[in-house]
């Protein structure tokens, strides 16, 4: 999905936030706690400084900098946006992917300043772009916009229930900091019903007992700490003060045979020899051990420091290329420069409403200085596998005719080059966003 704040809910840097209105916690609309829902990511555009998310990037990214630095910039610009229209809060709603009425289509909605009433059809527009606009429909409730996919309503008349009262107390814990917040629904415990016994079959029983009790948490948030020096927080909301005792003694008691378990996982196979880290999800267990929960009552908390949230985020950050990588194994693309040149363009169109007629146009907002424009141009442009470039053909695509809006999925924008010529199994970006390589199509990136 094409929301602005990608930023950084691919960092799981997801944004949540309480904000309060005459002394108490504004409730969200229904459609964003109904039993469907499952994640619920909140951001306050006035708590969140551009300058401030820069210098957390700054601290914890160390690598890849030219492929973070347009999203920092979108994010920016989204804010800019969104904020001239009288937007005070962006929540986005995901749904249990195995509801089928849903089709993990997401509700996006946005908390409105005061009295102002913004068009609809622009906020769409400022999200998603213009392609999107007969796609999404708006719908206004007090302060709050709702959007959903036309054919995917979410549920408009839901009376608050234990799931919805779940999303808004985890909402509450987080305070004004920036977090999110997962509260498993029926379907997702369904699901991990089922997967206790062949767990409990195949884990030492120090590693079960964990997970066995962390199956039967209400909730889990995570709160993030956005400056100079960022952290996180984990929350995890218990049944009761006895279960978050259990917790966290018998924490304590398998983080030795978690470690001995990680080491005996064989390693996987890479598809590319440069894909030295093991990939993401193992790399984010591995960090578990080093967790040190504290009991607050019915919670367990864990504080993630600066250098181990430095990991989490090249573990999600980073891992949509090096996933993309590992999937196509020996066939190199320019993954990093592709996904970066996208967004750049993306940032281009949101300064100056509408695409540039060449990419030697996107030198000018790479960097204020020309000497790093050109270098970071070169980047760009350049095929780190083969040394080619330029590595990509840019076509600004027509979207001024019905025909063309109706055959967005099929407009070739970037297209990967090889000697000078697009290839049979090149990388390409459309005209609607979606990426595909040979004959692999690939959206939500």
């Amino acid at each position: 999905m094409r929301l602005f704040f990608y930023v950084t809910s691919s960092i799981v840097f997801a944004f949540s936030m309480s904000r309060t209105l005459g002394g108490e916690t504004q409730v969200l609309p229904s459609a964003a706690t109904s039993d469907e829902i499952f994640c619920v990511a909140r951001l306050e555009l006035d708590e969140l400084d551009p300058k401030a998310l820069r210098a957390a990037a700054q601290a914890v990214i160390h690598s890849q900098w030219s492929s973070i630095a347009p999203m920092l910039l979108k994010y920016e610009l989204m804010r800019r946006k969104l904020s001239g229209l009288g937007v005070r809060t962006v929540v986005q709603a995901t749904a249990t992917p195995e509801v089928a009425a849903f089709s993990d289509k997401d509700v996006v909605l946005f908390g409105i300043r005061g009295d102002e009433r913004p068009d609809g059809v622009k906020l769409i527009e400022a999200c998603f772009g213009a392609y999107e606009i007969d796609r999404w429909t708006a719908k206004q409730d007090a302060n709050w916009i709702t959007m959903y996919h036309r054919d995917q309503a979410p549920d408009f008349g839901g009376q608050p229930d234990e799931h919805s009262n779940r999303i808004h107390h985890a909402l509450k814990m987080l305070g004004k900091r920036p977090g999110v917040v997962l509260v498993p629904t029926t379907e997702i415990q369904k699901m991990l019903d089922a997967q206790a016994a062949e767990m409990q079959a195949n884990l030492p029983p120090s590693v079960f007992k964990v997970l066995n009790l962390l199956r039967t948490a209400p909730s889990v948030t995570v709160a993030v700490k956005i400056d100079a020096q960022p952290a996180m927080k984990l929350i995890v909301q218990m049944q009761s003060e006895k279960h978050a005792q259990q917790l966290v003694a018998d924490w304590e008691a398998m983080t030795p045979d978690f470690i001995a378990l990680l080491k005996g996982i064989p390693k996987l196979p890479s598809g590319t020899p440069e894909l030295k880290q093991p990939p993401p999800g193992l790399r984010l267990l591995a960090l578990m051990p080093n967790l040190k929960l504290v009991q607050q009552g019915s919670q367990v908390a864990a504080v993630v420091d600066t250098k181990t949230t430095a990991q989490v985020v090249d573990c999600t950050l980073l891992a949509r290329m090096r996933v993309m990588r590992e999937v196509l194994g020996e066939n190199k693309h320019p993954i990093d420069q592709l996904m970066a040149l996208k967004t750049w363009l993306e940032n281009y169109q949101l300064m100056h409403d509408s695409l540039p007629d060449s990419l030697d146009e996107l030198k000018a907002i790479l960097s204020e200085s020309p000497k790093e424009q050109e270098a970071e141009f070169k980047w760009l442009m350049t095929n780190p596998y083969t040394d080619e470039f330029p590595a990509f053909r840019y076509e600004k695509p027509a979207m001024d005719t019905e025909d063309n809006q109706g055959s967005r999925e099929r407009i070739a924008m970037i297209e990967e080059l090889k000697d000078g010529k697009p290839f049979l199994q090149n990388a390409r970006v459309y005209a609607d966003g979606h990426l595909e390589i040979g004959a692999v199509k690939i959206r939500g990136v």
